[in-house]
């Protein structure tokens, strides 16, 4: 077995030295520990410092309350003293004014009263007249006359006159007494033309609320003041007016009858000049200014006049003095107080990431991406606080009640979930919805809603391998949120009405629909970024439908099936041991893809016993076994594989030897140094036999044999390193039984321990006998043996046989592996190693 031992190489020589100065490394390890401390120290500062900028940089320290239909809980009271400028009452002001000017009017000329005094004077004549003839006709023909008269003085100047009233009329015998009682209602009748007569049925003119207002109207283009009169109100100061007369309640009667009639509406509705009062008188009210002292009530959710809009109007300017006049108006050190608040949450975020969390978790890029995703979730809630303040939501308030539920504080969580773990999840949870209560003023209910929609997206968001599963956790977690405000809603039903609530829960549902939509827009980016590979990628990743898949199973069948083989060893290896099953599997299907490119070089793809290593030297073969691990790096960045799969891909074989060939190298050197005369050895391989030890043939370089590297180091790149040998080797066994199944894993395992090719790897002692374990068990199954069918003749002596025994297929015994030939990697030449 001295052939076979193994000298040092130049790598491991060094890394010996290495840890022989270990002394030296121990003291550059605590000054790079100070270093990363403050470094650390300096990011996490950096990080309190962005997350206070970003949730209360210019925000008010009193929030404005953010559903505008519901009430403060309690009385709210001035801070500081402040003055503004009241639209409401400034309008209030306004309107009173213009209420106050009344209207104009145009009044015509004075035809009716001029007609009216006309017809008076011929009905003196007549009725004179009258008087001189009736002494001389009968009481009949008096009666047929003063029939005549009404008749004709009617149809002559177009008043009615009733021969009733004429007879009044004629029976007062002083003809003197008759004028002047004529003349005094002439003159109560002029008077009451030039007030003005309107009527109240027609449009613009409203009876006087107030009695004696004063309405403006026109006479001659002059604008005056003077108080006009309703028709029925003139005719009732005429009738009054007649009532002083010394004379007989007949003829009184018969005045008014004949004279109200010149009592018509003389004024006109002027609509230009009315508006042009009202602007004006409009015009001239000054603004109202209001002061707000310190300790007045602002807002009182028990006062009668809480929803009127003088009020409201106050509320909304507090609010909006809180917003101009910032932190100063309530305490100067809030600012710090929330610098000191954001600091211990992120304090304590730190301490449960560094003692709850596992090592996997910890990790300075998981770190790095669970802060960069608290940050952007930060950002885009500030945005839809920030948009209360826009023209969408002042203009419409109802719009308000909508507004804590648009944002979405699940997207971190989720993102958190798939990409880093649950536990990470919920500690983004709880410091998202800390965050937005904090900015949304302190308030319970925001914090324990928004952190119970988020730990249900988070639940239905663990092992998610498809991302249609992402929707159907975003929207349970929207619906959670949408039964959190219908509960509210039910609490406020004084404050908040049915269409409110409806609104909030159909926001709420819709919101945590489109976080995941976003989600699962952003998870490509937040992996591309921090090179961070999903089981939603690698279970894409595991589709046989895979161009390269596709490839390496109609160019190198016989690597397929050995990379289907490591994959079913790996993923349940992995189960077994604790790491990903998924990234086993998937890296495994990809580790050899290197192997298009010249799969006939590759034993598992040779047919017709052509072997082309036979026709090359051995230095020249090892170098194209060992291309295929760079030619599968190429094709992997080719069509954009995961880093991880990459990593396995250079990694599944270290820097092992391609024993095969540096062997074979190793004699064809040995034969060139041997004697021309006999067959004789060189000293120093005489040398090497008394020894017992083998080193390398002179002129043999091992590092030309070796894998460039680098070594496994991390979990799953090992265990598909080992299940790589380990199926490599099951295919040189000759009997398969538990006993030589466990011995090939055991000699493998612990070869490549002393190789040293486990180093790097965070693989346990524990793990690996897990690992030996699940081999075992996949081996045997995958290599069992089955009860070979008896033949035809054996069934039917008589060699008859029936229809059903022409059937039967005796099963062939197990074939003898061909010879290592171009079986050269190092998973492959443990098969070589195992049978030597």
């Amino acid at each position: 077995m001295a052939w076979f031992s193994k000298p040092k190489s130049k790598k491991e020589q060094i890394e010996e030295q290495r840890r022989r100065r270990r002394g030296d490394t121990v003291a550059l390890s605590v000054h790079w520990l100070d270093l990363r401390l403050m470094l650390g120290g300096m990011l996490f500062l950096l990080m309190a410092v962005a997350v206070w900028i970003i949730c209360f940089a210019g925000l008010s320290p009193v929030t404005q309350q953010l559903v505008a239909s519901q009430r403060e809980r309690v009385r709210v009271v001035a801070a500081f003293p402040f003055d503004f400028t009241s639209d409401v009452l400034t309008q209030r002001e306004k309107v009173n004014a213009g209420e106050l000017v009344g209207p104009s009017f145009k009044q015509p000329d004075h035809a009716v009263e001029e007609r009216m005094k006309q017809a008076v004077l011929e009905l003196e004549s007549a009725l004179d007249q009258y008087q001189q003839d009736a002494t001389k006709l009968s009481p009949d023909d008096q009666k047929a006359a003063r029939e005549k008269l009404a008749r004709e003085f009617s149809a002559k100047n177009g008043f009615d006159l009733d021969p009733a009233d004429v007879a009044s009329l004629a029976a007062i015998a002083d003809s003197k007494e008759r004028n002047q009682a004529f003349d005094v209602a002439l003159t109560n009748i002029h008077s009451l033309l030039n007030r003005g007569i309107y009527d109240p049925a027609e449009p613009g003119f409203q009876p006087v609320a107030a009695q004696g207002a004063m309405y403006t109207f026109d006479v001659s283009g002059r604008a005056s003041a003077v108080p006009v009169l309703p028709q029925d109100e003139a005719m009732r100061q005429f009738r009054i007016n007649l009532a002083t007369l010394d004379m007989d309640a007949p003829a009184k009667t018969a005045i008014f009858n004949l004279l109200k009639q010149a009592l018509t509406p003389n004024i006109a509705f002027d609509q230009d000049r009315t508006t042009r009062a009202k602007t004006a008188a409009m015009d001239g009210v000054k603004p109202v200014q209001v002061m707000v002292r310190v300790g007045q009530v602002v807002a009182d959710p028990n006062a009668p006049d809480y929803d009127s809009d003088d009020q409201q109007e106050i509320r909304q300017k507090y609010f909006d003095q809180l917003s101009v006049q910032g932190a100063g108006v309530a305490s100067a050190h809030l600012p710090l107080l929330r610098f000191l608040y954001t600091t211990l949450l992120l304090l304590a975020a730190v301490i449960f990431i560094k003692c709850g969390l596992g090592p996997e978790a910890t990790s300075p890029k998981l770190v790095a991406l669970g802060a960069v995703l608290l940050l952007v979730n930060l950002m885009m809630v500030r945005l839809v606080v920030e948009l209360g303040s826009s023209g969408l939501f002042t203009h419409h308030t109802e719009y308000l009640a909508v507004l804590p539920w648009l944002a979405p504080t699940m997207l971190a969580p989720m993102l958190a979930t798939v990409m880093i773990g649950a536990a990470p999840a919920v500690l983004t949870s709880l410091l998202m919805s800390l965050f937005f209560a904090m900015m949304t003023g302190d308030t319970l209910e925001v914090f324990l809603l928004n952190f119970l929609a988020s730990l249900v997206a988070v639940y239905f968001c663990r092992d998610v391998r498809l991302r249609a599963r992402l929707v159907r956790a975003g929207l349970l977690g929207g619906l959670a949120a949408a039964l959190g405000a219908a509960y509210l809603g039910l609490l406020n039903q004084s404050s908040l009405s049915s269409a409110d609530v409806g609104r909030q829960m159909i926001v709420a549902a819709f919101t945590g629909l489109m976080t995941a939509v976003a989600a699962i827009g952003l998870l490509p980016v937040c992996e591309n970024l921090f090179k961070i590979t999903t089981d939603i990628t690698l279970l894409e990743l595991t589709d046989f439908n895979h161009p390269l898949l596709r490839k390496l199973q109609f160019s190198a069948p016989g690597s397929y099936h050995h990379s289907l083989m490591v994959a079913n060893l790996a993923e349940r290896a992995a189960a077994e041991a604790g790491a990903n099953p998924l990234l086993c599997r998937a890296c495994s299907l990809y580790h050899d893809i290197g192997k298009i490119v010249k799969p006939e070089y590759f034993n598992e793809n040779q047919r017709d016993n052509f072997n082309p290593h036979e026709e090359v030297q051995p230095s020249m073969s090892a170098l194209i076994i060992k291309s295929h691990v760079s030619e599968g790096v190429s094709l992997a960045k080719e069509h954009k594989l995961p880093r991880v799969v990459q990593d396995v891909i250079v990694q599944h074989h270290g820097t092992t030897l391609i024993k095969f060939f540096y062997h074979k190298a190793s004699k064809q050197q040995r034969l060139l140094t041997q004697s021309p005369f006999g067959r004789q050895r060189s000293a120093e391989a005489r040398a090497q036999a008394a020894d017992g030890v083998e080193r390398a043939e002179p002129g043999v370089d091992e590092s030309s044999y070796r894998y460039d590297g680098p070594k496994p180091n991390f979990k799953e790149s090992a265990i598909i390193a080992l299940a790589d040998c380990v199926e490599a080797a099951s295919r040189s066994l000759r009997k398969v039984t538990p006993q030589s199944v466990e011995e090939l894993i055991e000699s493998i395992i612990n070869d490549r321990i002393e190789d040293h090719q486990l180093d790097d790897s965070p693989i346990t002692i524990l793990e690996l006998k897990k690992i030996k374990e699940s081999f075992t068990i996949t081996l045997l199954n995958m290599l069992h043996s089955r009860l070979s069918y008896p033949g035809a003749e054996e069934l039917d002596p008589s060699g008859k046989g029936n229809a059903q025994d022409k059937n039967i297929v005796r099963m062939p015994p197990p074939a003898t592996p061909p010879p290592p030939g171009g079986k050269s990697s190092a998973a492959h030449d443990s098969a070589t190693s195992a049978s030597a």
